[in-house]
């Protein structure tokens, strides 16, 4: 009896891991598309038909003004900057980073998530949505919303987890956008070993692994299909044995 009841317990909390996971995800994806739309409705402006770069970025400045941590860049073909509305109008800008997704947002058509990194101009963790225009079938423009890492450590804290529980956000390259403890020392550093090796081999799962301060856990994880980021949670197998102990 008391057996059957620990592994309900067990499977009670898998179930409510696997739901955590999976609306983390799914607020993840509605943040990443939420910037992607303003990308789309900034690359109709006319100012950028007429390639009126100084008018166009007073229709950025507007567009991001309620939007805290988030900036507008224009890159040519190349990856050029042409326009960042952190600096003045005319300033020398560096290359759009990272230019691998510049370039696949062209050869792909379609808007591309970049994974975070130290921008250039913002000088702190940021990453890129990139949103493509095209001029009689050649590559013109890439639109980049850029945004502060920090804004999805929000999103984590929005989910209000139960203690224990740990919870995380990877990029494309495995690296850490946001993490619900000790979020400022390991954004950008590597996600965990077992989780970043699930992620590669399936889209959903549960999985037991270390934790960054070595825990062990058990854990749910969720890839973003549009993004190819993934999200886990998690919580300490040891909390999670004691639970059942008390049965």
């Amino acid at each position: 009896m008391i057996n059957r009841l620990a592994t309900t317990q067990s499977e009670a909390q898998k179930v409510s891991l696997v739901g955590t996971t999976r609306a983390l995800a799914a607020a993840v994806d509605a943040e990443l598309k939420k910037y992607a739309v303003l990308g789309y409705s900034l690359a109709t402006s006319v100012t950028l038909e007429d390639d009126n770069l100084e008018r166009f970025r007073a229709q950025a400045l507007d567009a991001v003004k309620n939007l805290p941590g988030t900036w507008v860049v224009v890159a040519d073909a190349p990856g050029q900057q042409l326009l960042n509305s952190l600096r003045p109008f005319g300033d020398q800008l560096p290359h759009v980073v990272p230019l691998a997704v510049h370039q696949r947002a062209f050869e792909s058509g379609t808007d591309q998530i970049g994974g975070v990194q130290i921008g250039p101009v913002a000088r702190r963790p940021a990453l890129g949505v990139f949103v493509p225009i095209f001029k009689g079938g050649r590559p013109k423009f890439n639109i980049v919303i850029g945004l502060d890492a920090g804004g999805f450590a929000k999103v984590l804290e929005s989910q209000q987890l139960p203690k224990g529980w740990v919870a995380g956000i990877g990029d494309r390259d495995g690296n850490f956008v946001a993490r619900s403890i000790d979020n400022d020392r390991y954004v950008g550093k590597q996600i965990s070993s077992g989780w970043w090796e699930a992620s590669q081999h399936s889209d959903e799962g549960y999985i037991e692994n270390l934790s960054m301060e070595g825990t062990p856990l058990v854990s749910a994880f969720s890839n973003l299909k549009g993004s190819s980021w993934t999200v886990s949670v998690g919580a300490s197998k040891a909390r999670h044995r004691r639970s059942e102990t008390r049965l």
